[in-house]
């Protein structure tokens, strides 16, 4: 090919691609005049830019319209838009990929960040400035949130520019033209006013269809063949004409269910007047009688049938925003809200999770309705703590030891730990004396049912009458009985007497404390001074006669009729046998213990384990053998007292709170033990009185457990 044929080839080319022709726009004297914006090729061919509604890509002449910024991509229609992504891999440079919008973005959290800089609703990384007013914030063209005590570019969309709205405090660009709507099905959708986005405006109803954005009623049931007086019409495929229709009078007929007849009605036939009435056609056909269908009932192939739905009514079903047809017969239109929220039949935005907490700054807010939004629920500085992640937490170094603090969390504030080393399976450390003791178990406030009836508890001794209604504030009670290797390291530390001088020598095996090989078995030979020291030393205390027995038979949380429900043994209604507790009846020896937690088919409701059979355990309580119906006035000085009260006795109060047993007495109360043959209420019996002094005497039976408050 020729230089001057390429030459003309190539200006063809230019021509063909800019919309001109082979000749020359304007030829004055052999050259082009060219308009002022036009672009001119090397031989003078004039060729007419185009970025019109454009801000990227070609302009038609071999130049451009623009480029996008980072994280911008140029869209079909010539426009920069975000990078679309399935996930960050697909995000160029820097960006992320925000789920929820499928575009990559700068950020998504704070973490995406640079230290110091906080992530915006517009997922772009923000200085955070402090503020009391708006004064501090104009330097840097945002408003103060006062609540916050942070700028902010917008409070409302006053603060916005045009075709911007607030969102989280950041001016966003509209998602949609302020009352521009559409029809999606036959819901009419709108734009919010503020361009936030779309929601629903008007659910069309039934015999309404949606068009040009807005619901129309339809001439008439579409394909329907029915009678307009004496006249036969049938409905077009989209209901919204007439397509045909037939006066079957000037036929000399009459017009029934769709067709011109001889007579008013088919004889003998049943059919539907309107949408809640039927008719019976007469033996000649030339009249019918009316029946109305009951309430809640509809009309269909002249039967009537129970409305499925409130007619003409929206509502939610579930999440789902739902309406009902003019007759109830069926639910029509029904739009799943997604990650919106249906409230009354509609489709709502929430503004946050329920339930949901986040800090602004040290205040804790909480998301108690998710259209209402966030609120306020705590200042942390009032505890002198701080907010971080949805919590209020202490400031470990500020010289106190908080609540939520400990040695383990904060040494500058609480101490060095002590460590134990390792602790059984049923223990835990205290880290305050370095030793392992009795892990504990929570027993929630409230009442429960002390003592014993006859029945459903029954049989009953004397001291176990009447049973009563007792309300305790919550405490906490050793899984277990206080063990011989638990003891022997309070007798280590000084805290606690030595065993030798009462070594149960009398007795067999006699005391566990200081035997080889039961270390794990329940101290035992016990006296009062000695349970009431340990549990100090321990960090914890004595149970109360009320305290014992709710954590053995469980509170009336537990049960649906207290009274009557109320098991008689710790494991429930059936009697004891060895497979729930020891006892003499199990062992070699009478006096045998067992080492702690060894029945666990014998566990309370609460689980607590040994509250039957082992030894007997020493409560803090006076012993009143008649304590149940006379109160502080109780016979402190009876030494077994078990016939004291009787079934018809009423206790002395209606409701005791938290009962400590007499002011003062004699005998101490122990509680659990072995149990016989006899199928007493095994968790009232039985309540053993003995001496300070002479607890002991029961040898190898007298042990105890600790509690403490929660």
């Amino acid at each position: 090919m020729t230089k001057r044929a390429t030459s003309l080839l190539l200006a063809a080319f230019l021509l063909a691609a800019c919309g001109g022709s082979a000749e020359p726009s304007i030829d004055m004297d052999g050259k082009a005049e060219v308009a002022k914006g036009d672009a001119k090729d090397a031989k003078g061919e004039v060729c007419t830019a185009d970025c019109a509604g454009k801000k990227c890509g070609s302009d038609g002449c071999q130049g451009t319209c623009g480029t996008c910024g980072d994280g911008l991509e140029c869209s079909d229609d010539g426009k920069c838009a975000a990078v679309t992504c399935k996930s960050s891999k697909d995000c160029p440079g820097a960006l992320v990929c925000a789920q929820d919008l499928g575009e990559c973005v700068a950020c998504v959290g704070d973490e995406d960040c640079a230290e110091g800089l906080t992530c915006g609703a517009d997922h772009e990384c923000h200085e955070t400035y402090d503020c009391t007013s708006d004064i501090d914030c104009k330097e840097h063209d945002m408003v103060c949130d006062k609540t916050a005590g942070q700028c902010v570019e917008c409070l409302t969309g006053n603060e916005c520019e045009d075709e911007e709205y607030c969102k989280d405090n950041y001016c966003l660009p509209v998602e949609c033209l302020p009352g521009e709507s559409y029809c999606e099905e036959n819901v009419v959708v709108a734009c919010f006013e503020d361009g936030s986005g779309w929601t629903t405006a008007e659910t069309c109803g039934e015999g309404q269809y949606c068009e040009d954005a807005a619901c129309h009623d339809y001439v008439c049931t579409p394909d329907a063949i029915w009678c307009d007086g004496e006249v036969y019409k049938v409905c077009s495929e989209d209901g919204k004409s007439v397509k045909f229709e037939e006066d079957c009078a000037a036929k000399g007929q009459h017009c029934f269910n769709g067709a011109c007849i001889d007579t008013v009605c088919e004889p003998l036939a049943k059919f539907c007047v309107d949408d809640f009435s039927y008719g019976l056609c007469a033996a000649d056909g030339m009249e019918f009688t009316t029946y109305d269908c009951s309430a809640d009932q509809y009309c269909e192939g002249g039967k009537c049938f129970p409305q499925v739905c409130p007619p003409g009514t929206v509502f939610c079903q579930d999440n789902v925003a739902a309406t009902c047809g003019q007759k109830g017969s069926a639910v029509l239109n029904q739009v799943d809200c997604g990650e919106q929220f249906c409230v009354n039949g509609e489709c709502i935005s929430a503004e946050c999770v329920e339930g949901s907490v986040k800090c602004n700054g040290d205040l804790l807010l909480e998301c108690l309705d998710p259209l209402e939004g966030f609120e306020n629920v705590s200042d942390c500085t009032e505890s002198n703590f701080s907010c971080e992640e949805g919590v209020c937490v202490a400031v470990c170094g500020d010289g106190a030891c908080a609540e939520t603090e400990s040695c383990e969390s904060c040494e500058l504030d609480c101490g060095e730990c002590v460590v134990c080393g390792e602790c059984g399976e049923l223990e835990k450390c205290n880290t305050e004396t370095g030793v392992c003791v009795a892990d504990t178990v929570l027993v929630p406030e409230g009442t429960f049912w002390m003592g014993c009836s006859n029945p459903p508890m029954g049989p009953c001794l004397g001291d176990q009458l009447p049973a009563h209604e007792v309300y305790l504030s919550s405490y906490r009670i050793d899984l277990t009985e206080v063990t011989a290797e638990q003891f022997q390291a309070c007798v280590g530390s000084g805290s606690c007497d030595e065993m030798a001088w009462y070594d149960c020598s009398n007795d067999v095996p006699g005391t566990n404390v200081g035997a080889p090989g039961r270390e794990k078995h329940p101290a035992n030979c016990m006296e009062f001074t000695d349970a009431e020291g340990y549990c100090a030393w321990a960090g914890k205390r004595l149970c109360t006669e009320g305290e014992w027995e709710k954590a053995a038979r469980g509170g009336c949380e537990l049960y649906d009729d207290c009274v009557n429900d109320t098991p008689p043994f710790p494991w429930g209604q059936g009697g004891p046998t060895c497979l729930e507790a020891q006892s003499g009846a199990c062992w070699s020896s009478a006096n045998e213990t067992a080492p702690v937690g060894s029945f666990p088919q014998g566990q309370s409701p609460y689980g607590v384990l040994d509250m039957a059979g082992n030894v007997f355990e020493i409560v803090k309580d006076w012993y009143g053998s008649d304590y149940y119906c006379a109160g502080l006035s109780a016979d402190v000085s009876s030494n077994s007292g078990w016939d004291a009260c009787t079934e018809d006795d009423s206790p002395h109060e209606s409701v005791l709170t938290d009962p400590t047993g007499p002011a003062e007495g004699e005998k101490r109360v122990l509680r659990g033990g072995g149990f016989s043959s006899e199928s007493y209420n095994l968790v009232a019996y039985k309540r053993y009185p003995k001496s300070d002094s002479n607890i002991k005497n029961l040898g190898t039976h007298a042990g105890f457990r600790c509690c403490a408050d929660p």
